[in-house]
């Protein structure tokens, strides 16, 4: 059998809302506040944070502060702690304040689905994505993790998957933990590398389907379908196989740079998604975009 490739310039093939998501507002109340962050490269400054007292970053190894305060700055240069200017996607933070504000993050959205801890020890993180961490399940490995911590603003809630530290978190009368929300910061003490899954939700860029009915080579010119690439009336083309999908700038019109790592492969009914993380680069995936789709099939 040989192979032959067919290739349909998509400009209708997207839907949904973009893969990056660039803000994210948090409320700040009066006292101290651990927040955390979901998006990349959000720049901290006196706009973003006015009506702040202090705000703190762990870095694994040491802490970064920010004041919008002149003096508080001060102080903190002169008690040689670096200054915060950056907060990013999984970044847990403190926030004082004496009064209640919204804060608006700008940045981009990331397109690993973890936080990787690459060291042992206390780590300040937040969730990625949309959903949330289930505590109980993330963290239910007792060799790698030994507490999760997260400040309600005026008490501890804390989890641990030993049961010895469970029970005397239980005698101390802290409350048990089971879920953090986005925007949660909290702190996670662990014994191993390990990953944490983020849920991050991707949604699809492109999706659509490949015919497994028949083609010939004049249905490059039938009309487009809705989420189908092209019509087909004969059975003269049999996929031995789910068809595989490249993705090319509108402009590459000879095929010379593929924008996903690798070909999709579809489904057994010729259906295929694509989502950001199946991208070379993450800027080109986009809903808004047009690309060439380029479809392989097997042909009798």
């Amino acid at each position: 059998m040989s192979k032959f490739r067919i290739s349909i310039i998509a400009s209708s093939l997207m839907f949904g809302t973009s893969v990056f998501a660039d803000t994210q507002t948090l409320t700040v109340k009066n006292g101290w506040n651990l927040l955390g962050s979901k998006l990349n490269g959000v720049t901290v400054n006196s706009t973003l944070f006015k009506n702040a007292t202090t705000v703190w970053k762990w870095t694994g190894s040491s802490w970064q502060a920010f004041s919008p305060n002149g003096t508080l700055a001060t102080k903190l240069s002169d008690a040689n702690i670096p200054k915060l200017t950056e907060i990013n996607a999984g970044n847990g933070f403190w926030v004082n304040s004496s009064s209640e504000f919204n804060i608006t993050l700008n940045g981009s959205a990331p397109t690993s689905t973890k936080i990787e801890l690459a060291t042992t020890g206390w780590h300040l993180l937040s969730p990625l994505g949309s959903s949330g961490i289930n505590v109980t399940s993330t963290f239910s490995d007792s060799s790698k993790y030994t507490t999760i911590w997260k400040w309600t603003g005026s008490s501890w809630q804390a989890y641990s998957p030993d049961s010895t530290l469970a029970s005397k978190l239980s005698a101390a009368n802290i409350a048990n933990l089971s879920k953090i929300s986005v925007g949660d910061g909290f702190w996670v003490n662990n014994k191993q590398n390990s990953s944490i899954d983020g849920t991050v939700e991707m949604p699809p860029v492109v999706s659509g389907k490949i015919s497994l009915d028949g083609l010939t080579s004049s249905k490059t010119t039938n009309k487009m379908l809705s989420k189908t690439l092209y019509d087909t009336t004969t059975d003269d083309v049999v996929l031995e196989y789910p068809p595989q999908v490249q993705l090319y700038d509108t402009s590459d019109t000879e095929f010379t740079t593929p924008l996903l790592k690798a070909p999709v492969t579809g489904k057994t009914n010729g259906s295929y998604t694509i989502t950001a993380d199946d991208f070379n680069d993450p800027s080109k995936a986009d809903s808004n975009n047009s690309y060439i789709v380029r479809a392989f099939v097997k042909k009798d």
